[in-house]
């Protein structure tokens, strides 16, 4: 419904565009038969699907015009048709209150309640009709006058069981982290519950595997009798799980839950992430495994208007901190001004910079080559635009496999700094070695593969700022600082 509030009282807005952002909590009545006892003003709402099609419902709740809803044109029991196809433009709306005047330019009598219109179905008009023209089966009747609470009912009027799963928890894997990891077993912890009007008759719950990734799950526990679920109870089990030993960190793993009493019946599905899930923020993590995530998670986008930062430090002083982005996506900008992360190579952001990142261009392997074996990391997003963020694993790598070469193998480099950008580098062997040149921002300005043990470099027309150079001489890889002030 439209209202006149100003922007320092704004009116909630509708059910839909709340559930979107989290705001509240929705009731699924679609298969519900009985009185409903509805709190206006509440932050519940009360959804009916389409089951052929569940981009296609309704979402039904009580408004009174009062407090911070004082502005709206109407009270009552409010009706919205959503359809995410819908395009707004049209009468097939993606967005649309179910006016009960069947007028939807006038809003002031937009509710349904008892003095005035106090059923909604498939012969009533306004109809509870698809945009498809057919039947939805939502019927709604006997709607009480406007109140703090409003009841009604749903469904044929016939009582009957309503079976709901919900989520709890994962525990007993093997290093006690709350997270499955490649090769361990854990139990996934569900609660059953029935908020029909009448208990349940023997009801069990199945577990299967689903998706691209369910040959590395090895359900242990596919099926477990629960029993009778009277009106309200709430019964608490689990599903055992074991994950192949070759299942890759950062894989996704759909399990699909089934309870049903043989009439009622429900579905719920729950994806699990394999390895630890590290989400930045403002600590030092040490770790040699898991998956590295923006603020927002591997389903939801960054936060605007947040800073973090971040050093991931390796499990002993001998292992070197490497992260591999797999997916990348910063709100983009010149110079990478607005969002962006940074990646220092060491324990602080006095440590070398490796390069700043925004946009959609992954930043590939990031290897440590401090001494702490440590890479910190610096997110900022500013007030605008946010984006995906990041998915990245999270290993280790041994000091030898990532090592300097030794002390008599150690390049010189003079001068440096150096005061017109050009510089001598001198090898101890007269092995090929590769040499590339990056700025700061991980741009390559030079590569160059020759047996030598002298090589001068002309960067003269480089700007002045610290580069980075990697010696790589069989296998072995040592990075090295020039600082050109011309």
């Amino acid at each position: 419904m439209c209202s006149t509030s100003n922007s320092y009282n704004p009116v909630p807005p509708n059910p839909f565009f709340r559930s979107n952002a989290g705001w509240g909590k929705v009731v699924d009545v679609t298969f519900f038969n009985g009185t409903v006892k509805d709190t206006a003003n509440s932050s519940t709402c009360y959804k009916f699907n389409n089951t052929n099609d569940t981009t296609e419902f309704f979402l039904l709740e009580s408004r009174r015009k009062m407090g911070r809803n004082v502005s709206l044109p109407d009270s009552g029991l409010t009706i919205w048709h959503i359809d995410r196809k819908g395009d707004n433009q049209s009468t097939h709306h993606e967005v649309y209150l179910v006016h009960a005047n069947n007028n939807i330019s006038v809003h002031t009598h937009a509710c349904f309640y008892a003095s005035y219109k106090n059923e909604y179905g498939p012969t009533t008009t306004p109809n509870s009709n698809l945009y498809s023209g057919s039947a939805s089966g939502l019927r709604v009747w006997d709607i009480s006058a406007v109140g703090k609470v409003m009841t009604y009912k749903l469904g044929t009027g016939v009582p009957s069981a309503s079976l709901n799963i919900s989520y709890q928890n994962l525990s007993g894997d093997l290093n006690a982290n709350g997270f499955i990891e490649s090769g361990e077993s854990a139990d996934i912890n569900l609660n059953a519950n029935n908020f029909g009007q009448i208990s349940s008759g023997s009801s069990a719950v199945t577990c299967t595997a689903k998706g691209a990734n369910a040959s590395y799950v090895t359900v242990n526990t596919p099926s477990v009798n629960i029993g009778v679920l009277n009106v309200s109870q709430t019964i608490p089990f689990n599903h055992n799980i074991t994950l192949a030993s070759n299942t890759p960190i950062g894989t996704h793993i759909e399990l699909e839950f089934y309870i049903t009493d043989g009439t009622a019946s429900a579905t719920f599905t729950k994806i699990f992430i394999v390895g630890r899930q590290i989400l930045i923020d403002n600590q030092n993590v040490t770790s040699c495994t898991g998956v590295f995530y923006d603020k927002g998670g591997a389903f939801a986008n960054y936060a605007n208007s947040t800073d973090y930062t971040m050093t991931i430090l390796p499990d002993n002083s001998n292992q070197k901190v490497k992260v591999q982005f797999s997916a990348f996506d910063l709100e983009a900008s010149p110079n990478c001004v607005y969002d962006y992360l940074k990646i220092y190579n060491g324990n602080s952001i006095s440590t070398p910079l490796v390069g700043s990142y925004c946009g959609t261009t992954l930043p590939g392997t990031v290897t440590s080559t401090h001494s702490s074996g440590a890479l910190t990391f610096v997110f900022h997003a500013d007030e605008g635009l946010s984006a995906n963020g990041w998915t990245s694993i999270i290993s280790c790598s041994s000091t030898s496999d990532v090592n300097e070469m030794e002390s008599e193998q150690q390049p010189e480099i003079f001068p440096n700094p150096s005061n017109n950008g050009i510089f001598t580098i001198k090898t101890k062997n007269n092995c090929n070695t590769e040499i590339s040149i990056c700025n700061i921002l991980g741009k390559e300005v030079y590569t160059n593969i020759q047996a030598y043990e002298t090589k001068t470099i002309d960067l003269s027309k480089c700007d002045n700022r610290l580069y980075f150079i990697k010696f790589k001489t069989n296998n072995k890889v040592i990075v090295e600082k020039i600082v050109l002030n011309k």
